[in-house]
């Protein structure tokens, strides 16, 4: 038996060459065999005369001859509306394929594609709408297959576009399992193979966005994520949605919300150092959802918060360049405000004691943990943290005291402290924490870290703090340069003494606050003093070694007489 290609060429190449007909003859002859109630070996021959006069026949390559003057432009419109029909509409597998093809290589031609765009797009568009008819929207899907496959590189871009937003709707949206399920393998088997950003990737993603506030199932979420995460897309692009998932952080149903910080957590996660500043003005809003303890849904306040320290973390390469480790150092890391991440750190450190409220939601804690830990790098908010972990530390039992004490933990274990008196007030605390049975979970970890962090932190009194700033001022004096003016060189040795002095003495006070209380009598000051005189001469302390405790009995007579 002759194939139909073979019957479409010699019946094209037969009319050219031999017949004399009137010039509508043909065109319309094609036009009507192509009806969806014709015969459908008519249909099948129409085809094929259609392409081989027009150039379009499947497997032949691009140069083909072309009896384009047959037909003429007055009947292309038509003919190929009746093409498109038969793409979706017609039952017969093999002539659906066949059209689609021709049209195919059809909207390659000038004169043609025009109308090749225009009526495959409104029929797989009006296709995928049509829920009467399942047998139809399943033709379009698979048309839309055929347009995106992996060597397309957006070659049909301008006939699928405008379904997409269709076909998401379709499969996260309805609850169509069985269609829903085509169009999810058509979108992760074609629209995830380029490594690169293509137009038709964008606009998948970038009709999601409208799309988030009616997604009301955990599958509906999980397709959407995965999307996300696979298709390729450029830093420009995941601004653009995150900019439109913003406003959905306040106006849409608790599920959704949950959805877009999700989505905001993966444009972030993928882009955080092409497009550091990408979900800046969505901070506000994290934030309260954060704090929003009447809908957690779909762990949306974990989310929030694992956000805020993704964003709060600053590039990789702010972190790798940032020293933390305090146990070769004097003075806590310098404060960058022109780091991505610090205009993040100057919303939320002065939130950092609401923050810490939160230590008491278990599954919260460990996000929590390391926000604050992130937030100490501020000195006022680690001032902060560390006076209220100290509150409950030396108050009666709280069952906060467990969520501070791990935070603690984390602090010394990040090097967090730094040259501050609460600093030097929680170096004191943790050992002795550490030792209470409640909290032996945490005893390996701090005292861990109080050796690895602190171990060659020297801790001075006021005499040996002036000595330091002389060996200080001393190692300046060697490289510095020589023609320094000697007056300003002794007036830095003497600013350097007195600051030395002024946190060793503020370091004593709050000791003093941590041992005794706002309210102390002379006569437990003056006992304290003598049992540690007894101590450190047991042990064979020098007289040098109880400056501290003569200071704090000083000041202790002080808050006793006051």
């Amino acid at each position: 038996m002759v194939s139909h290609s073979v019957q479409g060429q010699a019946v094209g190449a037969f009319i050219y060459e031999t017949v004399k007909l009137p010039d509508d003859t043909a065109p319309k002859a094609i036009e009507s065999s192509l009806k969806l109630d014709a015969m459908h070996n008519a249909r099948s021959v129409a085809i094929n005369v259609f392409g081989t006069l027009m150039g379009c026949v499947p497997d032949r390559g691009n140069n083909q001859p072309r009896y384009e003057r047959l037909l003429g432009p007055k009947y292309n419109s038509e003919i190929i509306s009746r093409l498109a029909e038969i793409v979706v509409k017609d039952d017969d597998a093999i002539s659906r394929i066949t059209a689609l093809k021709v049209l195919m290589l059809a909207f390659k031609a000038p004169a043609l594609s025009t109308f090749v765009k225009t009526s495959l797009t409104n029929i797989i568009k009006d296709s995928l709408k049509d829920h009467d008819n399942s047998k139809h929207r399943a033709n379009a899907v698979s048309a839309v297959n055929t347009l995106t496959e992996e060597d397309m590189n957006d070659q049909y871009r301008d006939i699928v576009s405008p379904s997409i937003f269709q076909l998401l709707k379709m499969v996260l949206v309805e609850g169509d399992d069985e269609i829903g399920s085509r169009v999810a393998r058509v979108l992760f088997k074609n629209f995830t193979v380029s490594t690169a950003e293509t137009k038709l990737n964008r606009d998948v993603l970038v009709a999601i966005p409208p799309l988030v506030a009616a997604i009301t199932t955990l599958a509906g979420k999980e397709i959407i994520m995965q999307l996300t995460d696979r298709v390729a897309i450029s830093a420009d692009t995941a601004f653009r949605i995150a900019c439109e998932l913003t406003p959905k952080l306040k106006s849409t149903p608790t599920f959704a919300r949950a959805a877009v910080i999700e989505l905001l957590m993966k444009l972030y996660t993928k882009h955080r150092h092409s497009k550091p500043q990408l979900i800046e003005s969505a901070i506000p809003e994290i934030i309260s959802l954060a704090f929003d303890d009447k809908d957690d849904v779909g762990g949306i306040r974990i989310t929030a918060i694992q956000l805020l320290v993704a964003l709060s973390s600053g590039s990789e390469t702010e972190l790798l360049s940032a020293d933390f480790t305090l146990s070769h150092s004097h003075s806590h890391p310098a404060w960058r405000p022109g780091s991505s991440s610090s205009s993040v750190l100057r919303q939320i450190t002065p939130l950092a004691t609401r923050f810490m409220g939160l230590l008491q939601v278990k599954h919260l804690r460990p996000s929590v943990v390391e926000l604050l830990s992130l937030m100490s790098l501020d000195d006022t908010a680690r001032k902060a943290i560390t006076l209220k972990i100290a509150s409950v530390a030396f108050g009666p039992d709280s069952p906060a005291l467990i969520g501070y004490v791990e935070l603690l933990a984390r602090l010394i274990s990040d090097g967090r402290l730094g040259e501050k008196a609460t600093d030097y007030m929680m170096l004191f605390l943790a050992p002795a924490l550490a030792t209470r049975p409640q909290l032996s979970r945490f005893r390996f970890e701090i005292l861990t870290a109080l050796w690895s962090r602190y171990s060659r932190r020297p801790l001075w009194t006021n005499g040996d703090a002036s000595s330091k700033s002389e060996e200080g001022i001393e190692e300046k004096e060697d490289i510095g340069n020589p023609d320094d003016d000697t007056e300003m060189e002794q007036k830095d040795v003497k600013e350097a003494k007195e600051q030395q002095r002024h946190e060793v003495q503020k370091l004593v006070e709050w000791l003093a606050l941590a041992l005794f209380g706002r309210h102390v009598r002379l006569h437990e000051a003056q006992a304290w003093k003598e049992r540690c005189g007894r101590y450190l001469k047991a042990k064979g302390g020098s007289g040098q070694s109880a400056t501290a405790p003569n200071q704090a009995s000083g000041s202790e007579n002080q808050a006793g007489q006051s």
